[in-house]
């Protein structure tokens, strides 16, 4: 199981196995596999730190969860109610949404 041998927090295993087993209907096979490698990644580096801050599964695999919004890019920092990821958007957990003023257009 991922949680003995990788690591991964119980809480967030069986999250995890269903994401690696079952494509979302809503990803062509390459979001899969990218969502696939962002989580095995993110819970590599943060696992135990969100698990420790109350991230629950649903704020991580959920379809507006974390791993999905991810799209390749890599958390940087991890608070207990954000993510700030490398191309300069910041993942809010409480609302489950995304800000990406960094690339707001302003007329």
């Amino acid at each position: 199981m991922a949680e003995i041998e990788g690591g991964v927090p119980p809480l967030y295993s069986a999250g995890f196995a269903k994401l690696q087993l079952t494509p979302p209907a809503d990803l062509s096979v390459p979001q899969w596999l990218q969502a696939v490698d962002d989580a095995g990644r993110f819970l590599d580096v943060f696992g135990q730190q969100a698990h420790a801050m109350g991230w629950q599964a649903d704020d991580l695999f959920h379809s507006d969860g974390l791993v999905r919004t991810l799209r390749g890019a890599r958390v940087i920092t991890l608070t207990s109610t954000t993510a700030s990821l490398s191309d300069g958007r910041t993942f809010e957990r409480r609302n489950a949404k995304i800000s990406e003023n960094i690339f707001a257009r302003t007329a």
